[in-house]
């Protein structure tokens, strides 16, 4: 099955991938140890190199209700940059605005969740959930994340096209209960090597 094997690297399925550059092929390692052929020639693939598997990059925008520690509710928007990776159960946000409040009041302006991802039986719909524990959680607090993602699967592969969900932040200087609604800039895998052709 394997020909000059070049590149090897676990998927975020948390199984084996190999690139074989002499017969142009990427290639899946079952927990058997089976071998499942992935891409092959007919897809482009011309002697593959390296593979990369990445967060999926989304644009998206970030409406609710921030309340400050003392004060009144008040309404808050803010735009970020969101990635989720199928199968590693983590996701980021990372604030557009360094200055925004969520800034002062968190502890920085990136919030990375750990947690699971799991597919609805049968559907094209994935569910992301996460927490999240500043190591300074008695000033900074504690949040959770859950997105529902709306993608296509491509033989083995899921590539998220737009999330939607909650994202909820506690610390000692307020807490925020928010929507999150986002767009895919990016894919989240890719394969190094040449197209065919050129």
């Amino acid at each position: 099955l394997l020909d000059t094997p070049i590149d090897l690297t676990v998927g975020p399925d948390d199984r084996l991938y190999v690139t074989s550059a002499g017969n142009d092929l990427l290639v899946r390692f079952e927990d058997d140890g089976t071998g499942l052929i992935v891409v092959d020639p007919t897809r482009g693939l011309d002697q593959p190199r390296g593979l990369v598997f990445g967060p999926t990059l989304l644009d998206a925008t970030i409406r609710g209700t921030l309340t400050l520690t003392g004060s009144s509710p008040s309404k808050l928007k803010e735009r970020a940059l969101v990635t989720v990776t199928p199968g590693s159960g983590i996701m980021t946000v990372l604030l557009e605005d360094p200055a925004s409040p969520l800034t002062a009041i968190f502890g920085s302006d990136a919030m990375v969740f750990h947690g699971f991802d799991y597919f609805e039986d049968g559907s094209t719909r994935r569910t992301f959930q996460g927490e999240l524990v500043h190591p300074q959680a008695t000033l900074y607090g504690v949040g959770s994340m859950l997105l529902e993602s709306v993608g296509k699967r491509v033989e083995s592969e899921y590539e998220v096209r737009k999330v939607k969900g909650d994202l909820n932040r506690a610390a000692s200087g307020g807490i925020l209960q928010a929507d999150v609604k986002g767009k895919a800039i990016t894919t989240s895998t890719g394969v190094k090597g040449k197209k065919k052709g050129n």
